[in-house]
C-alpha cells in the first residue's frame, strides 16, 4: 500500500520536488477490469472481499495476509508465524468501517497519471503476488511510464519487502540517477554551499546586547554541515569546513530555509542586517499589559477610599 499514492502525487503535483520513484508491489495502472482495461481482475473478487468483511472481517484478515505472503509456499523460512501475526494485529486495530471501504479505493484508475510520471523510476513486483497480480499491475507500466525499470522477483509475494530482503535490497541503489529540478550544473560552475539559520542569540555585553546568528554551512555535494556562529562585523572563520571556500553567506532569505549559494561570489555580512530584521519579526510578541482596573466603586456609587498603609 502507497505505490497510489505515489502515483497519485507525481500526477497530480508534478516532480519539482521529486527526483525518483520506486514502487513496490505497484497497484497502478488500473486494477479492476472494465470493457477498456481487460487486464484487470474481475469487479466480483472485489464484492466478494466486502461481503466476507462484512460477515467476518477477522477471518477475510487471516485469508488476506496467508495470500500477502504466500503463506502456503513460503512459511517458515521466508515469513515466520511471529511476523505474520504481527500484521494480523495491525489489521485488527483498523476499524471495521475502514476494513471494507479500503476495498474501494484499490479499483482508482490511474492510468491518466502513469504518463505524468517523469522521474527515473524502479519497479519491484512479486511474479507470485495473489493480492496484485503482475500481470495486471508491473508487467504494464513499462508501456505507460517512460523512464521505468521493471525488475519482477521470481516467487516473491505481495510483501516482497520481508520475504525477499537479499533480492530488493541491493537493487535500491541503482535507481538510475535523476536530477534535481531546477538545480542543474553546467560544466565549469563551481562548488556550491549549503547556509541554514537556525536561530538568533541575544548576549548581553557592556552597555548594550550582542547579536549572534548560528547558522548552518556546509558543502551540498561532499554533505559536510558545521555550525557557525556569526557576529555583526565579523567574518566567520570557513576554513574549518575544510572544502575549500573562501566566503559563506551569512543567512538565507527566510528563517529555517536552506538555500545553495555559488561558492566564490558571497557577501557574507551584506544580508546580516536583513537576517536580524526577519529574526525580530519573527520572536514572539512582548507579554501585553493588563490596564490598570478602576478603583472600586461603593454601593453609592462613588468611588471607595484608597487602602492606607498602618503604620507600626
Amino acid at each position: 500500500m502507497g505505490t497510489g499514492e505515489v502515483a497519485r502525487y507525481l500526477g497530480a503535483y508534478g516532480s519539482d520536488r521529486v527526483q525518483k520513484a520506486a514502487l513496490f508491489g505497484s497497484i497502478p495502472p488500473f486494477l479492476l477490469k472494465t470493457d477498456d482495461n481487460p487486464e484487470g481482475v474481475d469487479g466480483s473478487v472485489f464484492e466478494g472481499i466486502k461481503e466476507q468483511v462484512l460477515k467476518d472481517r477477522y477471518v477475510w484478515f487471516k485469508q488476506f495476509f496467508d495470500d500477502f505472503y504466500n503463506v502456503d509456499k513460503l512459511a517458515p523460512e521466508r515469513i515466520s508465524d511471529e511476523a505474520w501475526r504481527a500484521s494480523f494485529q495491525v489489521a485488527c486495530m483498523g476499524s471495521a468501517y475502514s476494513s471494507y471501504h479500503c476495498v474501494d479505493t484499490w479499483l482508482t484508475d490511474f492510468r491518466e497519471d502513469m504518463p505524468k510520471i517523469d522521474v527515473p523510476t524502479l519497479v519491484l513486483h512479486g511474479t507470485e503476488d495473489r493480492i496484485l497480480p503482475y500481470e495486471a499491475t508491473a508487467a504494464r507500466l513499462p508501456d505507460l511510464i517512460d523512464e521505468v525499470k521493471v525488475v519482477p522477483v521470481e516467487g516473491g509475494p505481495h510483501n516482497i519487502g520481508w520475504t525477499h530482503p537479499e533480492v530488493l535490497n541491493p537493487r535500491i541503489p541503482g535507481i538510475p540517477r535523476g536530477r534535481p529540478r531546477g538545480r542543474r550544473r553546467g560544466a565549469g560552475e563551481g562548488r556550491h554551499v549549503g547556509v541554514r539559520l537556525l536561530d538568533v542569540v541575544l548576549h548581553p555585553i557592556d552597555g548594550g546586547m550582542r547579536v549572534l546568528r548560528r547558522v548552518r554551512v556546509g558543502e551540498v555535494d561532499a554533505g559536510r554541515e558545521l555550525d557557525v556562529e556569526l557576529s555583526r562585523g565579523i567574518e566567520p572563520d570557513v576554513r574549518r569546513l575544510d572544502a575549500g571556500v573562501e566566503h559563506v553567506a551569512a543567512a538565507p532569505s527566510v528563517l529555517g530555509d536552506e538555500v545553495e549559494v555559488p561558492a566564490g561570489n558571497l557577501d557574507p555580512l551584506g544580508v546580516l542586517g536583513k537576517a536580524e530584521a526577519e529574526a525580530s519579526c519573527r520572536r514572539p510578541p512582548p507579554a501585553r499589559r493588563r490596564a490598570a482596573r478602576p478603583p472600586p466603586r461603593s454601593r453609592a456609587g462613588r468611588a471607595a477610599p484608597a487602602a492606607v498603609p498602618i503604620e507600626p
